[in-house]
């Protein structure tokens, strides 16, 4: 994810992800980013000069390897904090670990 000034980042690696909190261009307000992975696949975060990076480790086993971003925008009213961006992407990835079964007949 590309670094913005004055993001505030939070990684969870038992959890499999990455998010940010920043203010947008020209005070339209504040968004969180986030990408998150399967937990198992996860290494570890860092960044270089222009990005923040979750670095997962692929096994032959894990191929082929998935993804999840987001993006949440105060402004539209739902999710109006940090605390609140990190708790909804903290359920999705749980949700997403324990998938929901349907099966007709």
């Amino acid at each position: 994810m590309k670094k913005a000034k004055d993001a505030q980042k939070e990684f969870n690696a038992e959890r499999g992800w990455l998010t940010t909190w920043e203010p947008m261009d020209k005070n339209l307000g504040m968004q969180g980013l986030a990408i998150v992975a399967n937990p198992r696949e996860v290494d570890t975060a860092t960044e270089d000069n222009l990005n923040h990076l979750l670095v997962l480790k692929p096994t032959m086993n894990t191929m082929p390897i998935s993804y999840w971003a987001g993006f949440a925008w105060d402004r539209a009213g739902i999710i109006k904090s940090k605390h609140q961006w990190d708790k909804y992407v903290d359920d999705f990835s749980q949700m997403r670990l324990s998938p929901i079964e349907v099966k007709v007949k």
